[in-house]
């Protein structure tokens, strides 16, 4: 029940609530809870992720947007933006790209 509820409020509401709000969660859930948020989050944007392998905190912006890095099992690795404000969506972005803006994911933020 626990999960299922998780999965509702995150993938419902995922811009409905504080960015920070919505890491403590994913940060206070099993792994593979968190695991299964993510990856939905990542394949309502059309790209794929069947299998998480690894998630990060990367850490927040200045807006107060959580980053959450995801590895998945089929190669690719990306960098979910759960946004502060309620009325913006979250942005899904290929580590590859993230790399050329010059920022590596699963490396925690300086100091931002």
């Amino acid at each position: 029940m626990r999960t299922f509820l998780l999965f509702m409020v995150l993938t419902t509401f995922e811009t409905a609530i504080y960015a920070r709000n919505n890491s403590r969660i994913l940060e206070s859930v099993t792994a593979s809870e968190r695991a299964m948020t993510l990856a939905t989050i990542i394949n309502r944007t059309g790209r794929e992720c069947d299998e998480v392998i690894q998630t990060f905190l990367q850490g927040y912006d200045k807006e107060e947007a959580a980053y959450w890095n995801v590895s998945c099992s089929n190669g690719k690795s990306y960098n979910v933006q759960v946004q502060s404000d309620p009325n913006t969506n979250s942005r899904v972005l290929e580590c590859e790209i993230m790399k050329t803006m010059g920022v590596e994911c699963f490396k925690k933020f300086n100091d931002r």
